[in-house]
């Protein structure tokens, strides 16, 4: 009920009483007009409210970052009887939204809504409920849209990053840290060439043949490129939820650039992700890249394990890992620890510091204890 719908009544009981009391026929002239205007009111709203047929799709469910996703909202309203303008109440990725439109009776009608995917994550872009109201202005209506559960991914971007090193063989070749060594797998064997190292000779079978034997091994497969995400909280230094937004895409999109960069190369690239979410991306090129991103897209950066005990886990699995790529809004002591646990292994480390701030009092410390550890530090700050 309105404040209108109110006054309204108002004057139609008090132009009642008046007509009863004084049997004046003018009093009963303006009840009759007020009492019309309320039913044709009455009649116009439900004729619509019972009659209202809406459907939505978005062009597109997945999109990346910075793109525009567009939705389609048809509509079409019963009744013979004119209303004011329908008012769509919405839910848009930049928050809750509006839009009015005017539509005429038994006649279908299309609209086209865009908004700007302006962050990394899965965001609402739906009409939730509909506004009806008449022309007078005396009722207003509010009606839910069911089935109404339209959301569009917003896809992390790629950006150029440089490439990780391995470690290297006296040969020059890429391997894996010592706990895994395909290079000690047996093949073959063939008849000694000059040039072959005296530790691969098969004395047993030289001594059957009468002529030196050396085993041949099998070609050691490129090692693993590891990228730990930390999907904890954001640390925004105190600053607001749009700053958090900003880190969390440039969380998503490093470790996406690195995956890919890496990917290029045809090196297998394994990302594992934890949280509510938990899973694995393991690949060796681009064909499904596609995949990861929405992964990242979906991760909701609510882990509540610290990041070191996540790096700890992944510390048992480093069998074949060469490189690391750890990437994480927060430096504090015990990740530093950990990822001098990971060095300790033999493999090679970069530390992705996503910040708005990196240079602090307090970062600077931390920053250079891993460069004591050889270890590669790179600033990444939001844009």
């Amino acid at each position: 009920m309105t404040h209108r719908l109110g006054a309204v009544l108002s004057a139609a009981l008090f132009n009642l009483i008046c007509a009863l009391s004084l049997g004046d026929t003018i009093f009963y002239l303006f009840y009759r007009a007020a009492a019309l205007v309320i039913s044709f009111s009455v009649l116009s709203i439900f004729s619509v409210y019972y009659y209202i047929d809406i459907s939505q799709q978005l062009d597109s469910s997945k999109k990346e970052r910075g793109e525009s996703v567009s939705l389609t909202v048809n509509i079409r309203i019963g009744g013979l009887l004119p209303i004011a303008p329908l008012v769509l109440s919405m839910d848009m990725p930049e928050g809750r939204g509006s839009a009015s439109l005017s539509l005429s009776p038994r006649k279908r009608h299309s609209a086209q809504l865009t908004s700007e995917l302006r962050h990394v994550g899965v965001f609402p872009f739906r009409v939730n409920s509909v506004t009806i109201s008449d022309i007078f202005g005396l009722i207003r209506i509010n009606k839910k849209i069911k089935d109404s559960e339209l959301n569009v991914l917003s896809l992390p971007r790629s950006f150029d990053v440089e490439n990780l090193s391995f470690p290297i063989m006296d040969d020059g070749k890429a391997m894996a840290n010592d706990s895994g060594e395909d290079i000690t797998s047996p093949e073959d064997t063939r008849s000694y060439r000059e040039g072959d190292p005296l530790k691969r000779i098969h004395w047993k079978l030289t001594m059957r043949f009468r002529e030196p034997i050396v085993r041949r091994f099998e070609v050691p497969a490129p090692p693993d490129t590891l990228v730990l995400l930390d999907i904890s909280r954001p640390n925004t230094s105190g600053k607001g939820e749009e700053e958090e937004l900003r880190l969390r895409d440039t969380l998503c999109e490093t470790a996406l650039s690195v995956a890919q960069n890496q990917l290029k190369q045809s090196m297998p690239v394994r990302v594992p992700l934890y949280g509510s979410r938990i899973g694995e991306f393991h690949q060796d090129n681009m064909t499904n890249i596609q995949m990861l991103k929405e992964e990242l897209a979906a991760v909701s950066f609510n882990m509540e394990e610290p990041f070191e005990k996540i790096i700890g886990i992944e510390l048992s699995r480093m069998r074949r890992v060469g490189a690391c790529a750890v990437i994480s809004t927060n430096l504090n002591a015990h990740i530093v620890e950990a990822i001098k646990n990971i060095r300790k292994l033999k493999v090679n480390v970069r530390f992705y510091y996503i910040s708005l701030e990196p240079e602090t009092e307090q970062s600077i410390p931390y920053i250079s204890r891993l460069q004591r550890y050889m270890v590669e530090v790179r600033y990444v700050i939001p844009s």
